[in-house]
């Protein structure tokens, strides 16, 4: 009885040091995990990748992640703004016309001051209507507003080019002739491209000096 006595006098301390150690085991595991990944270098993908998905849940999406909204297109000889696509090319002026277009040229948009002895919007019948704007038979013309101005607004297929589809505006600003054109090649992506098409109409407008 006295020997077991003893033996476990002496044992005691030799568990009460093993237990502690086991009971941090996992915690000790974890922490030289973090000190090897942190020790990696900086070219490390899989430190990198890790910092990376730190950083975006501690600030959030970045600028560069938020949606770009339209820059502001001015032009000084027609006396026009409207949104420009950032994904469209920059506008190209030539005299009193304007040009531009989505990179892959399905959708572009053009304006121009037309040529001509008509002073009031009723002058333009469809006869002049499709000689301008070489629509091919069957378009569709209706009254609206656009630009703060009354115009008229058709809806047609090219007659040149049979596989694009057109919205174009007529209207008359400081007694000068406009139109203003929208176009979609080939025509089956008109969908993909309408709601841009709205946008930039709405946003269309003159400026004076």
């Amino acid at each position: 009885m006295k020997k077991l006595f003893l033996l476990l006098i002496i044992t005691s301390p030799v568990l009460l040091a093993v237990v502690p150690q086991a009971s941090f085991s996992n915690e000790s595991i974890i922490s030289q995990t973090v000190g090897q990944k942190l020790k990696r270098k900086p070219g490390s993908k899989t430190f990198d990748m890790m910092l990376d998905r730190i950083a975006k849940k501690e600030s959030g999406p970045s600028a560069s992640d938020a949606p770009s909204s339209p820059d502001q297109c001015r032009s000084e000889a027609l006396k026009i703004q409207f949104k420009c696509p950032a994904n469209w090319t920059m506008p190209k002026e030539e005299g009193t016309a304007l040009f531009l277009s989505s990179t892959d040229m399905a959708a572009a948009m053009y304006v121009a001051q037309i040529d001509t002895a008509f002073r009031y919007l009723h002058q333009l019948d469809r006869t002049a209507m499709k000689k301008i704007g070489h629509y091919a038979d069957g378009f569709a013309v209706e009254e609206i507003s656009f630009a703060d101005e009354n115009a008229l607004r058709v809806k047609a297929f090219s007659d040149g080019t049979p596989s694009s589809r057109m919205t174009d505006y007529y209207l008359i600003h400081n007694e000068k002739f406009y139109r203003i054109s929208f176009s979609v090649t080939p025509k089956e992506l008109w969908d993909e491209h309408k709601f841009l098409i709205q946008e930039l109409s709405k946003a269309f407008s003159f400026f004076d000096d």
